[in-house]
C-alpha cells in the first residue's frame, strides 16, 4: 500500500482519482489544488508517490511544483496533462523517477506506471 498524494484542481477528477487510489489498496491524502499547496502537503506529510496535474491555477504550476517538492523529498510523481505527453516530456527537467499520463488517462497505463515508480523503490509495496 502507497500513500498518495494527488494534486489537481478539477473537484470530480480528484475524487475519481481517490476512488481509483482506494480501489487499488492505497492511501490517498486529500487532494491538493495548488502548486503551493501541493509544496506544503507533499513536506509535511511525505507521500510516496504524487499523481500531479500539470496546470493548476495560481503563480506555481505541476512542473514548478514538482522541482520543488524535488529539493526536499526523493517521491516519484506521475504528471497527468491533458496534452500530447511526449510533448510535455520535453519540457521536464526534473531529476529522479517521474512519468507521465495523458488525459483522459487509461486506468491500466496509470497503474502500470505507478507501479513501474514505486517499484523502484524496494520499500514500496502495491
Amino acid at each position: 500500500m502507497a500513500k498518495v498524494l494527488i494534486v489537481e484542481d478539477e473537484p470530480i477528477t480528484a475524487m475519481d482519482m481517490a476512488v481509483l487510489m482506494e480501489d487499488w489498496g492505497h492511501e490517498f491524502l486529500e487532494p491538493a489544488i495548488t502548486g503551493t499547496e501541493a509544496v506544503r502537503r507533499a513536506r509535511a506529510e511525505k507521500p510516496d508517490i504524487i499523481l500531479m496535474d500539470i496546470n493548476l491555477p495560481g503563480e506555481m504550476d505541476g512542473i514548478k511544483a514538482a522541482e520543488e517538492i524535488r529539493k526536499t523529498l526523493d517521491v516519484p510523481i506521475i504528471f497527468l496533462t491533458g496534452y500530447l505527453a511526449e510533448g510535455i516530456r520535453e519540457l521536464i527537467n526534473l531529476p529522479g523517477k517521474f512519468d507521465i499520463v495523458s488525459k483522459p488517462f487509461d486506468y491500466d497505463e496509470l497503474r502500470e506506471k505507478m507501479e513501474s515508480l514505486l517499484d523502484a523503490d524496494k520499500d514500496k509495496i502495491l
